[in-house]
């Protein structure tokens, strides 16, 4: 069996990276000092769980923490942990992958083609015939390189409001209102931080847990993402997923923040980012980028 790379992400802080050796002992995590893999979180016990190598396979145990271990959001307190599986320890995610041991392997050839994916994205926004194209290409990319079913793009400032200008897989017609099927608490929180709002497991935070949007659309995992160019907002992009376990990889997130800040530049050099602004009319989207209708625009407030 092969070492495993263990990647935290704790909420505000930038994720960290750590190897596992398949010959040593069990890996405890904890916020323990003396713990093998210390992590400086208040919802991550003293001594959490640990990762313990066999003649296959990994597995995760949970220590009696307070907070829980959970797999695909479910609690467990035993699991074998599968290549690129999520975890969580209270509020802090984790994501377990095999180390590639042929120089190169599975998360090489994902990276390459995450990366192929992204760069023929942004090539299709930059040569795409008008700003109906753009759109569509802007909001497609996006969607595929989270891996959602669903998102919106939205154009605007907080002084002048925001539109719903691009849509694919979930209606914006009643964006402002309570039956909305995506999350607007979502929009609204990554509007009033200026940051990404990235939520892998809605049950574990207290402002998604209780939106009825989240909950009565069964909604897995989502993000909120501002879009800006040289420090100016031009729009907030969103997407999530109804898929069980679905978790947003630290590549994904990279590819993610470089395609939006190389989308927000095309939006300026076309001179399109002053016409997010004033545009009247909605696209609907389908998922491999094609306007397939065009609606008027919807309003939207924070």
């Amino acid at each position: 069996m092969p070492d495993a790379l263990l990647q935290v992400h704790v909420q505000g802080q930038a994720s960290s990276v750590h190897r596992l050796s398949a010959e040593g002992r069990a890996v405890v995590l904890g916020r323990a000092l003396d713990c093998d893999l210390v992590i400086a979180h208040p919802s991550v016990s003293r001594r959490h769980a640990q990762l313990v190598p066999g003649t296959a396979d990994w597995v995760i145990e949970d220590l009696d923490s307070a907070n829980g271990l959970r797999i695909d959001g479910q609690p467990v307190r035993r699991c074998v942990l599968r290549e690129g599986q999520w975890f969580s320890l209270g509020d802090v995610f984790c994501e377990f992958r095999s180390l590639p041991t042929d120089g190169d392997g599975v998360n090489g050839r994902r990276e390459r083609e995450v990366r192929a994916q992204s760069g023929a994205w942004l090539a299709r926004i930059e040569r795409a015939g008008g700003e109906d194209e753009v759109l569509a290409a802007l909001l497609a990319g996006w969607m595929e390189l989270a891996g959602c079913e669903r998102g919106l793009f939205l154009g605007g400032d907080p002084a002048q409001g925001f539109r719903c200008l691009a849509s694919c897989g979930i209606s914006a017609a009643r964006l402002e209102s309570p039956g909305f099927a995506g999350s607007s608490g979502a929009l609204a929180r990554a509007l009033a931080s200026g940051a990404p709002v990235i939520v892998h497991d809605p049950a574990l935070f207290d402002w998604s847990r209780q939106r009825a949007s989240i909950v009565g659309q069964d909604i897995r995992a989502l993000l909120a993402w501002p879009v800006r160019f040289e420090g100016h907002l031009l729009g907030l992009a969103y997407a999530d997923s109804r898929t069980p376990g679905k978790a947003f990889t630290a590549l994904e997130l990279e590819m993610l923040a470089g395609f939006v800040a190389e989308a927000a530049r095309c939006l300026h050099a076309r001179g399109i980012d002053a016409a997010l602004r004033t545009l009247s009319r909605c696209l609907e989207v389908d998922a491999g980028g094609t306007a397939i209708a065009r609606l008027p625009a919807v309003a939207w407030r924070p």
